[in-house]
């Protein structure tokens, strides 16, 4: 008989159930902490799941694009998370900064080419990410890349994106741990932005 994978269990979890936000401690009955979070972490990236704050996922339904989004309303999402995080009505307004349901993927660099073109051909990527997709939104495109972790790739987008928010996606993405190699690689960007004056 097959095994069951921790991926697998953790998704019958969420598709059975009636709450539209999970912390990461739902969760902790099923593994360790380590492969509790690799498997969100997947889950994040096969679209069943988007991260809305630490530790903090929401459930997801994909597009015919293959673009996750919130499975309802951004305020509705909202008002569940704090509610799961334990929030008072007086304290909702500090937290709910916390929580990201931006949907802003605007550029601070014009991007060149034809709209028609794949995001990546327009960026210059070296790796094409959106291979598979040539509607890719530039938010799941920036989450490849830094999966990914080439230099000259991640170089691009944090031209075109701004370093700010590359190195805040990067910090979702790993849960504010990142791998010493984008850690390295995002480091030696800032460096060289900085020496040369780069806006970004």
């Amino acid at each position: 008989m097959a095994r069951v994978t921790l991926k697998a269990l953790i998704t019958d979890r969420i598709t059975g159930s009636t709450e539209a936000v999970f912390l990461r401690q739902d969760f902790d009955d099923l593994a360790g902490y380590d492969q509790v979070g690799r498997a969100l972490r997947q889950l994040v990236s096969a679209g069943v799941l988007i991260l809305i704050g630490y530790g903090l996922y929401a459930k997801a339904i994909q597009l015919p694009s293959g673009d996750p989004v919130l499975v309802d309303d951004p305020d509705i999402i909202r008002a569940a998370a704090l509610g799961r995080l334990g929030v008072n009505t007086n304290d909702q307004g500090r937290f709910s900064r916390k929580i990201n349901l931006s949907s802003d993927e605007r550029p601070i660099h014009a991007i060149p080419g034809n709209e028609t073109e794949r995001l990546s051909q327009r960026l210059g990527l070296k790796f094409p990410y959106d291979w598979s997709n040539s509607r890719m939104k530039s938010g799941v495109l920036i989450d490849k890349v830094l999966e990914k972790s080439r230099f000259d790739d991640v170089l691009c987008i944090s031209f075109y994106y701004g370093l700010p928010r590359i190195k805040q996606a990067a910090q979702r993405l790993h849960q504010g741990e990142l791998p010493d190699r984008l850690a390295c690689i995002l480091n030696n960007i800032e460096i060289g932005f900085s020496d040369h004056k780069v806006v970004a």
